[in-house]
């Protein structure tokens, strides 16, 4: 009887031990599982929290990467304005006769004006353009010449002037010239003059040629 009763006791002892040792692995388990789980997001978050400082980056460094870019893009005909100077009838203005008016205004000052044509052939804006015209005895612009040697005097034609102080790549436009004379306005005759243009970075366009004038 005893020893029925302790085996009884014995086998319910390791009934339960085995219970135990089950759950111990069961938890364990769970622990195992909650810890892959804990890393993945941990390791997830941080590329997330990366991933989004990269893209708070990511615009001033594309900035950057552009701006390096276009500096290095070397500056060719298809990047730069190129103007020339034509007559009337749309040939080179070179070593051309222009016909010119001279006159008076109403307060007795003189007047030269001529016509010529301005084309941009390059692949982008001129920007202002300013334009000098040289010439000599008995035309007397408005102001000495400062750097022609060859003409006596040169009047100008500033960016504020013009109708069109700017030329868009590919455009042409004729423009009348109008500058101050001093002296007589009773001119007649076929006279050399020069004209440069000055635009874009230091850029120049010239032609030297004859002004035909008729008094008025």
């Amino acid at each position: 009887m005893t020893d029925t009763g302790e085996n009884s006791r014995n086998k319910e002892s390791q009934a339960r031990l085995e219970l135990l040792e089950k759950r111990v692995r069961h938890l364990k388990w769970l622990v195992e599982i909650t810890l892959v789980v804990l890393i993945i997001a941990t390791v997830h978050l941080f590329y997330v929290e990366l991933n989004l400082q990269s893209e708070k980056k990511s615009p001033g460094a594309l900035k950057a990467t552009l701006k390096e870019g276009l500096e290095k893009v070397p500056e060719t005909a298809d990047t730069q304005a190129e103007l020339v100077l034509l007559g009337a009838n749309r040939n080179p203005l070179q070593g051309q006769n222009i016909t010119a008016m001279v006159g008076r205004n109403p307060d007795k000052s003189a007047w030269l004006s001529f016509r010529i044509i301005e084309r941009n052939q390059g692949g982008t804006t001129t920007g202002p353009v300013f334009l000098k015209v040289y010439t000599s005895d008995p035309i007397i612009l408005g102001s000495p010449s400062t750097d022609e040697p060859a003409f006596q005097y040169e009047g100008y034609v500033t960016p504020e002037r013009r109708p069109i102080p700017a030329l868009r790549a590919g455009v042409s436009v004729a423009t009348q010239l109008n500058l101050q004379l001093l002296g007589r306005a009773s001119l007649s005759g076929t006279y050399p003059a020069l004209i440069k243009a000055y635009y874009g970075d230091g850029q120049i366009a010239q032609a030297y040629f004859n002004l035909e004038i008729t008094g008025k």
